[in-house]
């Protein structure tokens, strides 16, 4: 079961200012998501960095990498939510895409105020 408590988007919105800004930060901002939301459910070694996406705001190979665009840099709380997005297309077969199981979990965490905060 997924757990969130509401403390978390405050939480980590409080720190995204100044520390969300290199591959490292990023890294440490999923094994936070994997441990407060996924219950340490994600694999540990999932490459998780910053690079050209063109238009697209996230994206998630298998359960091997997630890239976050880096145009997204200077909002911290976009970059938070994409990453939680993109946890969450690691979390679920890759057939699943945006089908009903991904939004299910998606609103799963809206209802336990996930985002509250960042959007």
């Amino acid at each position: 079961c997924f757990t969130a408590n509401n403390g978390y988007a405050n939480g980590i919105a409080m720190k995204l200012r100044t520390y969300l800004n290199t591959n490292k930060s990023l890294k440490r901002t999923y094994d936070q998501i994997n441990r407060e939301l996924f219950d340490k459910r994600l694999p540990e070694n999932v490459n998780v960095r910053y690079g050209d996406l063109g238009r697209d705001m996230g994206e998630a190979i298998c359960a091997d990498e997630i890239t976050i665009n880096y145009r997204l840099k200077p909002w911290p709380k976009v970059v938070v939510m994409t990453l939680i997005h993109e946890c969450c297309h690691v979390a679920l077969p890759i057939s699943v895409t945006h089908g009903e199981k991904f939004q299910k979990l998606m609103k799963r965490f809206a209802k336990k105020n996930v985002f509250e905060d960042l959007w």
